[in-house]
């Protein structure tokens, strides 16, 4: 249905830098990044400053380690006091809306959030030269994901903020991962889980309607941030959908979480990232499996389980100084060049989408990423949604907990259409 509203280095380097107010001593590899040969917003002579960044709890230590080289490779030009502190990037956004004076000056985010942040007036543009670089290191996917507008507002960090699914290989063959009844009958042969988050996390819920050819777009005002326009086909393609999840409900093997520490203990596979790709195979170690998504069937018709893909991005936020909004620039796009993703992947496995980064061997061969190839033909890019649709969505999914009829299941479609106008104006 669609609907449209108007409305009113290559060298080891020994140094110390101030990390939140004490020194952090490191060794670490890393290759120099040239600055001073891009400069779209007008060089800066050095200085002393006092800039905060925000990242992702798993890579805080590492971050430091990267600040750190950053002042390294020139030369001693910046001194800096870092304050680093922990955010997720599924946290960032709100709470740079929430106060953009007091929040980050250089973040981690995911990339639905960044419409939100561009009209909060958190994001700066990135222009000239530094652009240029921008869009010849990355995919045009990635471009398109930093970009509000014609305006190009982050510098890509990952490819991989989408899911796949983890098994115990001692347990489910690789013919049995094609096809989630086999994987529900050896989880209650074993008497073990799926964790899968699928009836109460919309992340993981669409992945079933996306499967039967579902879509929610939406469209924004750029003026103000309002959704003015929707055009969502869940009410006609969503019936196989939820029957499919009705089977899977009742099959009562499913685990609402996307935990991978307990496979081969409590969970004989597990739906979810490549965040969790350390703790999958620590649990696992040889035995952890790594697979695109099952198929499921429906009035003998074959579904392939969908899911979400997307970008985590590195912004900037806008300053009254020029010369320090240059020097927090390039702060961000050291932290997302090719070295440091491939640091990142090193140390906490995640995605490089640095062209050629993600060529890298490693990363190539890496089974979670490998996974995560397989699956992206069968995935819809996450877009900007109201915050309301994502419980919506849910709740559909959930629905079939009393829904037990295909009657019924067209009544919780047409609830859920005709929930989606409420949602123009946020």
């Amino acid at each position: 249905m669609k609907l449209k509203k108007h409305l009113l280095l290559a060298t080891s380097l020994l140094a110390m830098v101030t990390v939140s107010g004490c020194k952090y001593e490191f060794t670490y590899s890393t290759t120099p990044y040239p600055f001073d040969d891009l400069l779209p917003d007008g060089d800066d002579d050095g200085g002393k400053y006092d800039i905060k960044v925000w990242c992702d709890t798993s890579i805080l230590t590492l971050t430091k380690t990267q600040l750190a080289s950053f002042v390294q490779v020139n030369n001693g030009k910046y001194d800096i006091n870092f304050k680093i502190e922990p955010m997720s990037e599924g946290d960032a956004a709100s709470k740079m809306i929430q106060d953009v004076q007091l929040g980050a000056d250089v973040f981690c985010f995911a990339q639905d959030q960044l419409a939100s942040l561009k009209i909060a007036g958190a994001l700066a543009n990135i222009t000239g030269t530094m652009a240029d670089k921008v869009q010849s290191d990355n995919p045009k996917e990635a471009i398109s994901a930093a970009t509000y507008g014609d305006d190009i507002c982050a510098f890509p960090m990952t490819n991989d903020n989408g899911y796949y699914m983890y098994y115990d290989k001692t347990a489910l063959s690789s013919s049995d991962v094609k096809d989630m009844s086999k994987i529900i009958a050896k989880a209650k042969k074993s008497k073990k889980r799926i964790n899968y988050p699928v009836f109460t996390n919309a992340f993981y819920s669409a992945s079933y309607f996306m499967a039967t050819g579902c879509y929610s777009n939406w469209e924004v005002d750029p003026t103000n941030g309002n959704f003015i326009e929707y055009d969502d086909n869940y009410k006609d393609n969503g019936l196989p959908a939820l029957k499919g999840l009705k089977e899977l409900y009742d099959a009562d093997v499913i685990a609402p979480n996307d935990q991978t520490n307990k496979l081969g203990d409590t969970a004989i596979a597990a739906v979810s990232g490549i965040w969790n790709y350390n703790a999958a195979y620590k649990a696992l170690g040889k035995n952890l499996g790594c697979c695109q998504m099952p198929s499921f069937k429906v009035d003998g018709k074959s579904y392939h389980i969908s899911s979400f893909s997307g970008y985590k991005l590195c912004g900037v936020k806008p300053q009254t100084d020029g010369k320090r909004l240059s020097v927090c620039k390039k702060i961000a796009r050291y932290l997302t060049n090719q070295e440091c993703q491939l640091q990142r992947f090193s140390e906490v496995g995640w995605g490089p989408v640095n062209i050629l980064a993600s060529q890298d061997k490693r990363v190539l061969e890496q089974p979670g990423l490998k996974a995560l190839a397989e699956q992206a033909p069968y995935a819809q890019e996450q877009g900007i949604m109201p915050s309301s649709w994502w419980n919506t969505c849910s709740l559909l999914a959930s629905s079939v907990k009393t829904a037990k009829t295909e009657d019924l299941m067209k009544k919780e479609l047409a609830k859920y259409d005709a929930s989606l106008a409420e949602f123009l104006g946020d």
